[in-house]
């Protein structure tokens, strides 16, 4: 373990993090795409400190290398089995394997044959260095930086084919890609897999919080909780165990945070149209409401301008003049200040001014047609037989001229409202039989 230089302030005790993540073969190009900053999430990389990342551990070319060896070691192991087939003369087994030809070099897995380890602290102890704002690694840095290479080639060997420094994210970390190699002799052929549970510190969570927690004790970083001795301790007491905490990749944790903010987002936009819906309704019913108002205002000024002008027409003071088109007069003996008071009241409201001198001209047509139809039947028939006689006295030496005098005034009589009478009256006068 390397020996560092003291601090001149100690910085805060931050629990060291540690984490080994599965890995397939097939995720290394997307890993190697992303530490170029070229795909995966890179919606917490900061591209202007991107430059300041490096490499600590393997060739630039460690990925290219490690997928050869893989199929290296596929077909290492495919070549082994027929000669071991043959060499046991198992020619059925032969012709099957012949068929299946070469094998992955390791057990299918729900994490895969390889392991990225995840080394940080939380970003507060690394701020804490006096020289952390320049773009050269900070004291903390450097040996957080040493210590990780010295604890990862010490636990994994060569097994670890890749190790780099990102410092363009809110905390200093490193990550490394283990290799896990084992050769073993299957059937008396040797075999070549990738075996991740060679490591105890892979096998086990706690042994390698253990392995971590030691190896940085030195830079004032100690070991993550002890969830096994305190989930033993709480059954010992009857209590319920703590909760385990999951953790959660980066990339998954903003995804999950980008979720909920659009469903945020969702509900407020529902809110705000729901909002604007009820905005409109009640500007609806305002206006409903207005409108019912406004009408019940333009009924009342109709009503009592119906009212008006019927009273005044009632009282005499206002009179309807005959023509094509009725209009209103004022009587001879109205009262002036009245009859300006009864118009301005009609002028309220033309449409019950029109429908009030509209109701009463046919009013007035109709009382007058019946009063022009009792004159025809009481007095055309009078004066014709006051006509007739006086016709008789006149034409007693011819009789019947004076019939036909008086039946041509018969047919004429409906030509004009009281025409006929008009005309027996003025013969009747000419004869003097007149009363």
């Amino acid at each position: 373990m390397s020996i560092h230089t003291p601090l001149s302030a100690a910085p805060q005790a931050r629990p060291v993090v540690a984490r080994a993540e599965g890995m397939r073969p097939e995720d290394v190009g997307g890993y190697e795409a992303h530490r170029a900053r070229k795909g995966g999430d890179l919606g917490h990389v900061d591209g202007r400190r991107s430059h300041l990342n490096r490499r600590l551990i393997g060739d630039a070319d460690w990925a290219t290398k490690a997928a050869a060896e893989i199929a290296a070691m596929r077909e290492e192991n495919f070549l082994c089995e027929i000669e071991g087939l043959k060499r046991r003369k198992r020619k059925r087994e032969l012709v099957k394997r012949f068929t299946e030809g070469p094998k992955d070099p390791f057990r299918p897995s729900r994490h895969g044959p390889m392991r990225e380890i995840i080394l940080t602290a939380h970003q507060d102890w690394f701020a804490a260095a006096s020289d952390a704002n320049g773009d050269d690694p900070s004291d903390l840095e450097r040996q957080f930086e040493e210590t990780a290479v010295t604890w990862l080639t010490d636990t994994f060997g060569g097994d670890v084919v890749h190790a780099r420094a990102d410092r363009d994210e809110s905390a200093y970390h490193i990550h490394a890609v283990i290799l896990p190699r084992v050769e073993t002799m299957v059937n008396g052929a040797p075999r070549k897999l990738l075996q991740p549970s060679k490591f105890e510190v892979i096998q086990d969570y706690e042994k390698l919080q253990d392995s971590v927690g030691a190896a940085f004790a030195s830079l004032g970083l100690k070991r993550g909780e002890r969830r096994k001795r305190a989930i033993r301790e709480a059954l010992a007491r009857g209590e319920a165990p703590p909760a385990n905490p999951r953790h959660v990749r980066p990339k998954q944790w903003r995804r999950d945070q980008e979720r909920k903010i659009a469903a945020r987002e969702a509900e407020i936009e529902v809110r705000a149209t729901a909002v604007e819906a009820r905005e409109r309704e009640v500007i609806r019913r305002e206006a409903a409401v207005e409108a019912a108002i406004r009408d019940a205002g333009e009924r009342s000024a109709e009503a009592d301008a119906v009212l008006a002008l019927v009273g005044a027409v009632v009282d005499g003071q206002i009179e309807i003049a005959d023509g094509n088109r009725p209009k209103l007069t004022t009587a001879a003996d109205a009262d002036p200040d009245r009859v300006r008071q009864v118009l301005r009241r009609a002028n309220q409201s033309p449409v019950g001014k029109a429908k009030a001198l509209g109701a009463l001209a046919r009013v007035w047509t109709g009382l007058k047609a019946k009063a022009w139809a009792s004159a025809l039947r009481l007095s055309v028939p009078c004066g014709l037989r006051l006509v007739g006689a006086a016709l008789h006295r006149q034409t007693a030496s011819d009789p019947g001229r004076a019939d036909r005098r008086v039946h041509g005034l018969c047919v004429r009589k409906h030509d004009r409202p009281f025409g006929g009478v008009r005309r027996s009256g003025a013969v009747a006068c000419l004869f003097g039989a007149w009363p």
